[in-house]
């Protein structure tokens, strides 16, 4: 996926992800992210969001993991694989 196409998407996730949050929580934990790779393999997407430290890989794989799956599903239209990096 090319690199404007992952900006798009991961704007896409972040606003229905901003629905669901405070402001203060949002811009928190989300304001320094980004979808670091996307990649498939038989059909099923695997993303990988990158963070701006490990605190906040842990906090939002914690606390959110489940709200940006959902978010990044249903932007993309089937399942995805969700993983999150430094």
């Amino acid at each position: 996926m090319e690199k404007a196409d992952k900006k798009k998407l991961w704007r896409q996730t972040l606003e229905t992800i901003k629905l669901t949050l405070s402001i203060p929580t949002f811009s928190t934990w989300f304001k320094n992210t980004f979808i670091d790779s996307i990649s498939e393999e038989r059909g099923v997407l695997s993303v990988e969001v990158a963070c701006p430290s490990t605190f906040t890989r842990d906090t939002i794989e914690t606390r959110y993991f489940g709200l940006v799956q959902s978010s990044l599903s249903s932007a993309v239209g089937k399942p995805v694989n969700l993983g999150f990096v430094i």
